[in-house]
């Protein structure tokens, strides 16, 4: 009987400092009890370990080598596995190894990690340009098509705003970025609706019952809290579940 074996594919992080801090643990002596801090995180075969040092890191990774080992079913696989460490602020390569192989460094290349771009220095700087590209490019989709204003309108306000809210949902945006977006979408709008440069723009966001076009607007939008980014204290305070109290 032939066994089936899975891979999985890891990202590490981890902040190195000066010295190595082995074995290096928080105890409160007085009421024996160890701080722990949860250092795994990822979905399904998607595994993320961070951790203070890269000797911790190692430790970590060894550790679930040896369980991956024992499954007899799964297996890591180097060539998608990569690391990362910030010392001062600024990306290096910790020279993490799995199964035998070094993983690789992210260095200047952003790393996709459960659909989020992982910079070496943990900004979301590679996630904006993305997302601005894919902006830019679905509105000239949209501003070429034989389509009327109103109709070109609907598309961005109902189709567009649904593609970009994920990006905005797992990406620390700004909202200096977020206002660039509005910019373009302001623009474009007059430019659809065949409206006076110098009018007032809020025609377009106000609700029908103040005479408006009810568009999402883009900041707006961005600042609404979605459920993924309210702490866990505020979604259980929130939860109608009488388990909960």
């Amino acid at each position: 009987m032939e066994s089936h074996r899975s891979t999985i594919s890891e990202t590490s992080i981890c902040e190195p400092g000066d010295t190595d801090t082995t074995g290096k643990e928080t105890v409160d002596k007085k009421r024996k009890k160890l701080k722990v801090t949860k250092i795994v995180t990822g979905y399904a075969d998607d595994v993320a370990l961070i951790t203070e040092w890269p000797s911790q890191n190692q430790k970590a990774i060894n550790a679930m080598q040896r369980w991956l080992k024992w499954t007899e079913t799964m297996a890591a696989k180097p060539q998608k596995c990569v690391a990362t460490a910030l010392e001062e602020g600024r990306g290096k390569d910790p020279v993490l190894e799995i199964a035998g192989a070094t993983m690789k460094w992210i260095a200047n290349e952003a790393f996709k990690f459960l659909g989020k771009q992982t910079c070496t220095n943990c900004s979301d700087e590679a996630a904006r340009k993305k997302l601005l590209l894919k902006f830019e490019k679905f509105v000239d989709k949209i501003d070429e098509t034989p389509l009327t204003g109103s109709q070109k309108m609907w598309i961005f306000d109902k189709v567009l705003m649904s593609k970009i809210s994920w990006d905005f949902l797992i990406h620390d945006m700004t909202v200096t970025f977020v206002r660039k977006l509005a910019a373009i979408q302001t623009k474009m709008f007059k430019k659809w609706g065949h409206y006076s440069k110098s009018g007032n723009v809020t025609v377009f966001y106000r609700s029908k019952k103040n005479f408006g076009w009810n568009m999402k607007e883009m900041v707006t939008f961005f600042k609404k809290k979605p459920i993924g980014k309210m702490p866990s204290s505020e979604i259980l305070q929130r939860s109608r579940c009488e388990a909960i109290v």
